[in-house]
């Protein structure tokens, strides 16, 4: 993350971390800041305090208010410093999991954890279509019996008139049904996109960064 403001993207993004890894996701975490130099003379600690950002500090406390920042442009000593505070935050956070990491088996596990919650979602959006659907199809056919029961009280209609109701109502029928399965297709593509977005993609640039200043 830069030195700046907690953006909309990043908030989704941590929140996208906790729906596939849980809530436990947050103890093997560390935040790390970008930009260091953007502080001036200002530490982390007061810059994080005077942001003043609930959801971003509401993070923070949930993962033991681990954080450092790095500048992007240091070098030699002043890199090797920065290297070595995250080394030990690092260390620190392992040790205070009892020497583990969030394993292969955790990442499957919470994986197969996301597929049946979309498993459940998507059986509830097909139950909700087809209640929709039969909601205006029962509609539908309540105008077309109120025009029926017009006729059989002798009521004197228009022939083209009655063609013309009619078919007004079977173009709302088709249009409502299109809309309500509309919205069930976009319902399905943002269930696709939970399961595939790759979680850490606005972290990656930072995430390289990181690796070259270990190489």
């Amino acid at each position: 993350m830069q030195v700046g403001r907690f953006t909309e993207e990043e908030k989704h993004t941590i929140k996208r971390i906790q729906d596939i890894f849980g809530e436990k996701a947050l103890q093997y975490m560390i935040f790390l800041f970008t930009r260091k130099d953007d502080l001036g003379d200002m530490t982390l600690p007061d810059y994080l305090k005077a942001l003043d950002d609930k959801d971003l500090q509401k993070l923070m406390e949930k993962c033991g208010n681990r954080c450092c920042a790095f500048n992007n442009k240091a070098k030699g000593q002043d890199q090797e410093a920065q290297i070595s505070e995250l080394i030990a935050m690092i260390d620190k956070m392992v040790h205070q999991n009892g020497g583990s990491h969030y394993t292969n088996e955790r990442y499957e596990y919470a994986q197969q954890k996301l597929q049946e919650k979309i498993k459940k979602l998507r059986k509830y959006y097909e139950e909700d279509r087809e209640i929709k659907k039969r909601e205006v199809e029962s509609q539908y056919e309540e105008e077309c019996k109120k025009i029926d029961e017009e006729l059989q009280k002798g009521v004197s209609y228009n022939e083209n008139t009655l063609k013309q109701w009619k078919e007004a109502l079977g173009q709302k029928l088709d249009k409502d049904l299109e809309e309500i399965n509309t919205h069930y297709q976009a319902q399905l593509r943002e269930l696709w996109e939970r399961a595939d977005d790759p979680v850490l993609n606005p972290f990656t640039h930072m995430f390289s960064n990181v690796k070259r200043w270990f190489q």
